[in-house]
């Protein structure tokens, strides 16, 4: 990918609410992580949805159905019937 394309990828991606990795995140994370046994990526992701008030996330790598801190996940790829 360009420069050009990437940057075109970003500025589309910035009309979407974002969320800064940061300390707090990343030791919130930790915690979700350890808590769980959950991977830490899997745990920054739960908490920055958490953080924009998503109340659901879509994963095939995380328990269907399980709550993480108030933040639910689905498994799209599971019948919900």
């Amino acid at each position: 990918m360009s420069r050009a394309e990437a940057a075109k990828w970003v500025e589309l991606w910035m009309a979407y609410p974002m969320v800064s990795v940061d300390g707090t995140l990343i030791l919130e994370a930790a915690a979700l992580g350890e808590r769980f046994q959950i991977s830490h990526f899997d745990s920054q992701i739960l908490v920055a949805a958490k953080r924009l008030g998503c109340e659901l996330v879509y994963s095939e790598d995380l328990g269907h159905g399980q709550k993480y801190d108030g933040v639910q996940v689905r498994n799209p790829f599971i019948s919900s019937s």
